[in-house]
Protein backbone atom coordinates (compact mmCIF):
# COMPACT_ATOMS: atom_id res chain seq x y z
CA UNK A 1 0.00 0.00 0.00
CA UNK A 2 0.94 3.58 -0.96
CA UNK A 3 0.32 6.77 0.09
CA UNK A 4 0.50 10.37 -1.71
CA UNK A 5 0.03 13.61 0.56
CA UNK A 6 0.34 17.36 -0.32
CA UNK A 7 0.82 20.21 2.77
CA UNK A 8 -2.14 20.07 5.06
CA UNK A 9 -4.38 22.89 5.23
CA UNK A 10 -2.58 24.83 2.47
CA UNK A 11 -4.28 22.12 0.17
CA UNK A 12 -7.71 22.19 1.88
CA UNK A 13 -10.15 24.32 0.40
CA UNK A 14 -13.08 22.70 2.23
CA UNK A 15 -11.61 22.69 5.46
CA UNK A 16 -14.18 23.68 8.29
CA UNK A 17 -13.16 25.18 11.88
CA UNK A 18 -13.31 21.73 13.47
CA UNK A 19 -11.32 19.94 11.13
CA UNK A 20 -8.54 22.44 11.30
CA UNK A 21 -8.19 22.79 15.12
CA UNK A 22 -7.55 19.03 15.08
CA UNK A 23 -5.72 18.64 12.16
CA UNK A 24 -3.73 15.00 12.85
CA UNK A 25 -1.67 16.27 9.91
CA UNK A 26 0.02 19.37 12.71
CA UNK A 27 1.14 16.67 15.10
CA UNK A 28 3.24 13.75 14.98
CA UNK A 29 6.06 12.72 12.05
CA UNK A 30 3.74 15.20 9.97
CA UNK A 31 5.85 17.64 11.65
CA UNK A 32 9.18 16.66 11.05
CA UNK A 33 11.21 18.03 8.13
CA UNK A 34 11.60 14.62 6.10
CA UNK A 35 7.79 14.29 5.95
CA UNK A 36 7.32 18.33 5.75
CA UNK A 37 9.58 18.36 2.88
CA UNK A 38 7.81 15.25 1.09
CA UNK A 39 4.54 16.78 1.21
CA UNK A 40 6.15 20.30 -0.73
CA UNK A 41 7.83 17.98 -3.45
CA UNK A 42 4.75 16.67 -4.22
CA UNK A 43 2.81 19.48 -4.32
CA UNK A 44 5.53 20.86 -6.66
CA UNK A 45 5.41 17.79 -8.66
CA UNK A 46 1.08 17.81 -8.85
CA UNK A 47 1.58 21.23 -10.79
CA UNK A 48 3.97 19.88 -13.27
CA UNK A 49 2.26 19.50 -16.85
CA UNK A 50 3.91 15.62 -16.71
CA UNK A 51 2.17 15.05 -13.29
CA UNK A 52 -0.16 11.93 -14.89
CA UNK A 53 2.51 10.45 -16.61
CA UNK A 54 5.34 10.51 -13.88
CA UNK A 55 3.03 9.32 -11.38
CA UNK A 56 1.00 6.28 -13.68
CA UNK A 57 4.83 5.17 -14.55
CA UNK A 58 5.43 5.30 -10.68
CA UNK A 59 2.23 2.91 -9.81
CA UNK A 60 2.43 0.78 -12.96
CA UNK A 61 6.11 0.52 -12.61
CA UNK A 62 6.40 -0.58 -8.92
CA UNK A 63 3.17 -2.91 -9.04
CA UNK A 64 1.53 -0.89 -6.41
CA UNK A 65 -2.18 -2.39 -5.61
CA UNK A 66 -3.47 -0.36 -3.11
CA UNK A 67 -3.02 4.11 -3.38
CA UNK A 68 -4.21 5.87 -0.65
CA UNK A 69 -4.81 9.91 -1.80
CA UNK A 70 -3.95 12.16 1.02
CA UNK A 71 -2.99 11.05 4.16
CA UNK A 72 -2.82 14.65 4.08
CA UNK A 73 -3.55 17.45 1.91
CA UNK A 74 -6.95 17.38 -0.65
CA UNK A 75 -8.06 17.95 -3.75
CA UNK A 76 -7.22 21.30 -3.88
CA UNK A 77 -8.74 22.49 -7.42
CA UNK A 78 -10.87 21.13 -10.34
CA UNK A 79 -7.54 20.45 -12.42
CA UNK A 80 -5.62 18.71 -10.22
CA UNK A 81 -8.56 16.50 -9.49
CA UNK A 82 -8.86 15.88 -13.19
CA UNK A 83 -5.38 14.88 -12.72
CA UNK A 84 -6.56 12.29 -10.51
CA UNK A 85 -8.97 11.11 -12.48
CA UNK A 86 -6.68 10.24 -15.70
CA UNK A 87 -3.99 8.08 -13.29
CA UNK A 88 -6.93 6.13 -12.38
CA UNK A 89 -8.18 5.38 -15.35
CA UNK A 90 -4.34 4.60 -16.30
CA UNK A 91 -4.15 2.00 -13.77
CA UNK A 92 -6.81 -0.09 -14.02
CA UNK A 93 -5.18 -2.60 -12.34
CA UNK A 94 -4.86 -0.86 -8.61
CA UNK A 95 -7.24 0.04 -6.37
CA UNK A 96 -7.29 4.34 -5.08
CA UNK A 97 -8.87 5.66 -2.39
CA UNK A 98 -9.10 9.06 -0.59
CA UNK A 99 -11.13 10.74 1.79
CA UNK A 100 -11.90 14.11 1.26
CA UNK A 101 -13.24 17.67 2.49
CA UNK A 102 -13.15 19.43 -0.89
CA UNK A 103 -16.93 17.99 -1.90
CA UNK A 104 -18.03 21.41 -0.56
CA UNK A 105 -16.24 23.38 -3.13
CA UNK A 106 -18.84 23.23 -6.18
CA UNK A 107 -15.79 23.83 -8.72
CA UNK A 108 -14.21 20.99 -7.21
CA UNK A 109 -17.18 18.53 -6.30
CA UNK A 110 -18.12 17.95 -9.80
CA UNK A 111 -14.76 16.37 -10.59
CA UNK A 112 -15.09 14.75 -7.42
CA UNK A 113 -17.91 12.96 -8.75
CA UNK A 114 -16.31 12.34 -12.10
CA UNK A 115 -13.24 10.44 -10.23
CA UNK A 116 -15.66 8.65 -7.57
CA UNK A 117 -17.15 6.95 -10.55
CA UNK A 118 -14.46 5.01 -11.53
CA UNK A 119 -14.80 1.23 -11.02
CA UNK A 120 -11.32 1.20 -9.42
CA UNK A 121 -11.68 4.35 -6.80
CA UNK A 122 -13.17 4.55 -3.41
CA UNK A 123 -14.24 7.93 -2.01
CA UNK A 124 -15.08 8.69 1.20
CA UNK A 125 -16.54 12.68 1.54
CA UNK A 126 -15.45 14.07 5.17
CA UNK A 127 -17.43 15.55 7.98
CA UNK A 128 -17.89 16.93 11.11
CA UNK A 129 -20.42 19.27 13.22
CA UNK A 130 -19.71 22.29 11.14
CA UNK A 131 -19.89 20.85 7.49
CA UNK A 132 -23.39 21.42 6.88
CA UNK A 133 -25.81 19.69 4.32
CA UNK A 134 -24.55 16.93 1.71
CA UNK A 135 -25.78 14.68 -0.72
CA UNK A 136 -23.64 11.39 -1.09
CA UNK A 137 -23.32 10.42 -4.92
CA UNK A 138 -23.57 6.89 -5.76
CA UNK A 139 -21.16 4.62 -4.24
CA UNK A 140 -19.24 7.59 -2.52
CA UNK A 141 -19.49 7.10 1.60
CA UNK A 142 -19.35 9.35 4.55
CA UNK A 143 -16.14 9.63 7.54
CA UNK A 144 -17.65 11.40 10.34
CA UNK A 145 -14.80 13.21 12.69
CA UNK A 146 -15.85 12.88 16.08
CA UNK A 147 -14.54 15.81 18.59
CA UNK A 148 -17.79 15.45 21.76
CA UNK A 149 -19.84 12.31 22.01
CA UNK A 150 -22.95 13.27 21.40
CA UNK A 151 -22.38 14.09 17.73
CA UNK A 152 -23.07 12.68 14.06
CA UNK A 153 -25.67 10.73 12.12
CA UNK A 154 -25.04 7.44 10.31
CA UNK A 155 -21.74 7.55 8.59
CA UNK A 156 -20.00 4.62 7.35
CA UNK A 157 -16.97 5.27 9.78
CA UNK A 158 -15.97 7.59 12.26
CA UNK A 159 -12.51 8.85 12.81
CA UNK A 160 -12.30 10.60 16.56
CA UNK A 161 -9.43 12.49 17.79
CA UNK A 162 -7.79 11.57 20.66
CA UNK A 163 -9.44 13.19 23.13
CA UNK A 164 -12.83 11.55 21.73
CA UNK A 165 -11.16 7.85 21.93
CA UNK A 166 -12.71 7.23 25.00
CA UNK A 167 -16.25 8.73 24.53
CA UNK A 168 -19.27 6.24 24.19
CA UNK A 169 -20.05 5.80 20.30
CA UNK A 170 -23.37 4.72 18.94
CA UNK A 171 -22.79 0.55 18.60
CA UNK A 172 -24.19 0.56 14.67
CA UNK A 173 -21.10 2.79 13.52
CA UNK A 174 -17.94 1.20 12.79
CA UNK A 175 -14.90 3.11 13.84
CA UNK A 176 -11.68 3.03 12.58
CA UNK A 177 -10.15 -0.08 13.84
CA UNK A 178 -6.61 1.00 13.84
CA UNK A 179 -7.32 3.97 16.15
CA UNK A 180 -9.63 1.77 18.33
CA UNK A 181 -6.92 -0.24 19.00
CA UNK A 182 -3.62 0.44 18.28
CA UNK A 183 -2.23 -2.48 19.77
CA UNK A 184 -4.20 -5.01 18.07
CA UNK A 185 -2.00 -5.31 14.99
CA UNK A 186 -4.93 -4.04 12.88
CA UNK A 187 -3.27 -1.80 10.26
CA UNK A 188 -4.67 -0.20 6.46
CA UNK A 189 -3.28 -3.17 4.94
CA UNK A 190 -4.89 -5.96 6.69
CA UNK A 191 -8.36 -4.22 7.43
CA UNK A 192 -9.38 -2.88 3.97
CA UNK A 193 -12.76 -1.29 5.19
CA UNK A 194 -11.50 2.35 3.01
CA UNK A 195 -11.32 0.63 -0.22
CA UNK A 196 -13.28 -2.22 -0.49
Amino acid sequence: MFAWSIPAKKTCPGKTPTCEAVCYADSGRFKTGIVRNAATRNFAASKRSDFVQRMSTEVFGRGVLIVRVHVSGDFYSPAYTRKWVKIVEACPETRFYAYTRSWSVPRIATELKVLSALDNFKMWYSTDKDSGVMVLPEGVREAWLQVDEDEGGEPGLIFRTKKSRRLSLPLSTPTCAQESDPSSGVNCSNCQVCWT
